[in-house]
């Protein structure tokens, strides 16, 4: 079959085909469809134009790209059809969804059927465990994913969407807080996308996962001029700015935090790990709008996307920690495993802290080390290698093609 015998198409090929669909879309789709209930309209062509733009701009390093970002962007701000909401977490109450800041989501709970999960595999079980009663906070919660120490510092002391986002305690009714670090598994815990009030247990979920907010579209624009070199404290101020003082920033009071061309903070934290990990400079303008697309769409599945088209995938070379076993953890998770107590705990671990039985591995400061029997984990650290900037072509496709070529540094077939 002549379809099954045809060489790869170059990705430029591909997005230009990607762009002729989004321009007769935006040419032929109406623009007055309430956006996030599913359905697109050309506001929505235009605002995922935009983000594809960033992506072969990012290929491409052409000032046309970036430009056609930048007016794909513009035209969604414009209309003024999208804002963003007065309080960030707004964002993530179920009875605000499709409201003004949403612009394309997955929708949950249609009909009461399809229910999210996600809350399962984010939230602790820890809260209810120890809860007066035993009944408050998420049921059937398994925690995952948790975020790191290095994510929760990432936000700047007074920025609302912490809190948001992350969480490190919880408020039962009668006032008592159950602060995680030192007694739940991990010291911090996504929250984001748990309404308490709708829905306190957290499962089933009617929840919807933003796959854009205007707040995107915002960032989208602030990142292509800045990369033209052509950004301006106007931009800024309806873009970063906007976000910030969303944010819980008060400029009077705190004018160090107004981005402005003359007011663009140091940090010599970050400077010196781009230094480090990238083999590119970054300017202090773009450091800032990477930060604040970091912080504000965290967790809505952008982050490792971000770092590839960005050429930043040394910066997953960071350790990577499970919780430190400290002697009362050993002692909690050495109890005989029969006792009633204790039973449900999946490891039973012994001193002294190096190798902690059952292939439990802590490194020099006492943190679990994750698959330490992984020949691609070395003391906690998965080193980089470029090949991951692009997925591999399945093995059973170049079979049925012999006219594919595999990605750079994956396994091919034999030829």
């Amino acid at each position: 079959d002549p379809l099954f015998n045809v060489e790869r198409t170059d990705q430029l090929a591909v997005l230009d085909a990607c762009f002729k669909d989004f321009d007769f879309a935006i040419d032929n789709l109406l623009d007055n469809y309430r956006a996030g209930y599913g359905r697109a309209n050309a506001l929505i062509a235009n605002a995922v134009a935009a983000k594809a733009s960033l992506i072969k701009a990012a290929r491409t390093h052409a000032a046309e790209d970036y430009q056609a970002a930048a007016d794909y962007a513009y035209e969604v701000i414009k209309t003024g059809k999208y804002n963003l909401y007065p309080d960030y977490g707004d964002n993530f109450v179920i009875s605000k969804e499709h409201g003004i800041e949403s612009i394309l989501s997955i929708n949950y709970g249609i009909n009461d059927t399809w229910k999210s999960q996600f809350n399962v595999s984010l939230l602790p079980s820890e809260i209810r465990k120890n809860s007066p009663g035993g009944s408050e906070g998420p049921d059937n919660a398994n925690s995952w994913i948790a975020p790191t120490k290095d994510l929760y510092m990432s936000f700047a002391e007074g920025d609302l969407r912490r809190d948001i986002t992350i969480m490190k305690d919880f408020t039962y009714s009668d006032g008592s807080v159950y602060v995680f670090e030192g007694n739940a598994k991990y010291p911090y815990y996504y929250t984001k996308y748990w309404d308490r009030t709708a829905e306190p247990d957290g499962k089933n979920s009617d929840q919807n996962y933003p796959y854009m907010r205007y707040s995107e579209v915002l960032l989208i624009y602030a990142e292509a001029r800045a990369e033209l070199g052509e950004i301006t404290n106007d931009d800024l101020e309806i873009t970063v700015n906007a976000l910030r003082e969303r944010a819980g920033f008060d400029f009077a009071k705190y004018p160090n935090a107004k981005l402005t061309l003359t007011n663009i903070p140091a940090d010599p934290r970050l400077d010196a790990i781009y230094a480090k990990y990238l083999d590119y400079s970054v300017t202090p303008i773009i450091r800032e709008i990477r930060r604040e697309r970091r912080v504000e769409t965290m967790m809505e599945g952008m982050r490792y996307e971000d770092l590839m088209r960005w050429k930043a995938g040394r910066l997953f070379t960071v350790p990577v920690r499970g919780m430190k076993m400290t002697q009362e953890k050993i002692e909690l998770y050495s109890k005989n495993r029969n006792d009633e107590v204790y039973k449900d705990y999946p490891y039973k671990v012994t001193v002294p802290i190096g190798e902690v039985g059952n292939k439990v591995i802590v490194d020099d400061d006492g943190f679990i080390i994750p698959y330490p029997t992984s020949t691609t984990v070395i003391k906690g650290v998965r080193p980089w290698d470029d090949k991951r900037y692009y997925y591999p072509i399945p093995l059973n496709e170049m079979l049925m093609n012999p006219l594919l070529t595999q990605n750079p540094g994956w396994k091919d077939i034999n030829r």
